[in-house]
């Protein structure tokens, strides 16, 4: 994302380069102008273009970390099951209050972090089945629900 402003000033500074590059302003032909205006949007289209699939390549990269977070949160969850020989699992409203010694979640040493947004939470809530899901309050995540994840919800 940081190349994208750095493009468009080195785009917006050959455009004026091009215009200054004329021996005079005055000089400078209509057509001249209005073929560095023609490129100059041509070059705006380019860079919101760009702007747009690096913010969807992000956003697609940040949910999959997410979906990795979750798998990982459902390890941790099974881990608790073997060690504790427990008959269900335990329902958990927000992740971080369960992280470190003593607690649900032992084995990790922080809790994860949706990248999309620090203010989204993981959850964890058993199943009918005796199973468990755990969700990200971002529902375009999806859920890792009985050892499959599941796109979006």
């Amino acid at each position: 994302m940081s190349r994208i402003p750095i493009c468009f000033v080195v785009l917006s500074c050959a455009a004026c380069i091009l215009l200054v590059g004329c021996s005079s302003p005055d000089l400078a032909t209509q057509k001249e102008i209005s073929d560095l205006k023609t490129r100059v949007a041509l070059l705006e289209k380019d860079m919101a273009e760009i702007k747009a699939q690096s913010a969807e390549a992000d956003s697609a990269e940040q949910t999959k970390i997410c979906q990795i977070n979750m798998q990982t949160i459902a390890n941790e969850m099974q881990a608790y099951k073997v060690r504790t020989r427990a008959a269900t699992y335990p329902a958990i409203a927000d992740i971080s209050k369960e992280i470190g010694p003593g607690k649900i979640l032992e084995d990790l040493d922080k809790a994860p972090e949706c990248p999309e947004s620090p203010n989204n939470i993981y959850s964890v809530q058993p199943t009918s089945d005796g199973g468990f899901r755990v969700i990200c309050t971002d529902p375009k995540h999806g859920k890792w629900d009985d050892g499959q994840l599941y796109p979006s919800r």
